[in-house]
């Protein structure tokens, strides 16, 4: 069974006897159902602790300033201001972006 970073804030995970766990981000878990554990590789919330660190990775915390995760579309678990250089990037003037709400951001640019 492979291992998994939690990129999100908090991810709920499985286990064999059906219990959830409550899995904060940084902390290593085993997921059980390969179909939950290939959504939660896609929306970003973790990561194959196997798999080698993406050379340009997109900090969820903080805005983005390298120039070439600029134009990519942040996980919808990054941060607002994350979203919002998104947003700007897009087109969007930043202070009708920092107006909206994140699930907006992601809604209208997702």
């Amino acid at each position: 069974m492979p291992a998994y970073r939690v990129s999100a804030p908090l991810v709920l995970v499985r286990d064999e006897e059906g219990r959830t766990h409550h899995c904060y981000e940084g902390s290593v878990v085993d997921v059980v159902d390969s179909g939950h554990a290939h959504y939660l590789l896609k929306s970003g919330m973790v990561s194959d602790v196997n798999a080698p660190e993406p050379s340009h990775a997109v900090d969820t915390h903080t805005t983005v300033s390298d120039p070439d995760q600029r134009g990519a579309r942040p996980p919808h678990v990054a941060a607002k201001a994350v979203w919002v250089d998104y947003a700007v990037v897009q087109g969007f003037d930043r202070v009708e972006a920092e107006s909206m709400t994140k699930e907006q951001l992601v809604t209208t640019l997702g």
